[in-house]
């Protein structure tokens, strides 16, 4: 059954009981500790490889403080739900992150702040929502994904935004001792498909609003 168009059952929700539970987004990460390499979702699910739609695109920052591998369940020092300012902390900063210094380059050096860029996407095999969040080394994959699919030689169809056309792989790729995003263009999408993709995209954006907490974001890597 298609998860996006399914009902639920009246039987779970008297006095609102099913509608309190919320509906929970899977949220993909490429993990390097006992499924090192392997794709895993916060519902238990570990893949190899994910087909997928591109249907959105945001950004959030997190800053963290040194790493300690004595700390199991480190807390973030502040992150921003929208990479514009800050949403909570230990240590939130008051100014926006623009203005941040933690969000500069110094000395040739990254910022102290990660930014992440969340991909809201929808697995292909499952019919099902899932956002990956791409960080650091991770992000020339998504930029090399983003020049690809703008020089494509297949013309997107009238009215419907390029990255919405295609079926893209995911799969982790090995890189010195860590693993970073691959993706691959598979095929071009047929023009109903591409429709009815945009019209996903639209409601998960526009009707409903979903806030990705770059803690959740994390991962065991930082890649």
């Amino acid at each position: 059954m298609n998860y996006l168009t399914q009902t639920e059952s009246n039987l779970l929700n008297i006095n609102s009981a099913n509608d309190t539970l919320g509906d929970l987004i899977s949220i993909i990460k490429i993990d390097h500790k006992e499924n090192r390499g392997k794709l895993l979702s916060n519902i238990g699910l570990i893949k190899d490889r994910i087909e997928f739609i591109w249907l959105a695109l945001s950004r959030s920052k997190i800053l963290w403080k040194a790493y300690d591998s004595k700390e199991k369940q480190p807390q973030a020092l502040c992150k921003s739900f929208d990479g514009v300012q800050p949403n909570g902390g230990i240590t939130m900063r008051n100014a926006l992150c623009s203005n941040c210094p933690d969000s500069q380059w110094a000395n040739g050096k990254p910022p102290l702040c990660c930014e992440i860029f969340n991909m809201l996407c929808l697995d292909v095999e499952t019919q099902s929502p899932f956002i990956y969040g791409v960080k650091r080394t991770g992000i020339k994959s998504l930029r090399l994904l983003k020049a690809q699919i703008r020089h494509s030689q297949s013309i997107p169809f009238a009215g419907i935004p390029a990255h919405l056309c295609f079926k893209i792989e995911l799969k982790p790729k090995a890189e010195n001792t860590y693993f970073i995003p691959q993706f691959t263009i598979l095929t071009q999408c047929s023009e109903q498909e591409s429709k009815f993709y945009h019209d996903l995209a639209i409601r998960f954006t526009q009707v409903q609003a979903i806030e990705v907490d770059p803690e959740d974001l994390n991962g065991n890597g930082t890649h």
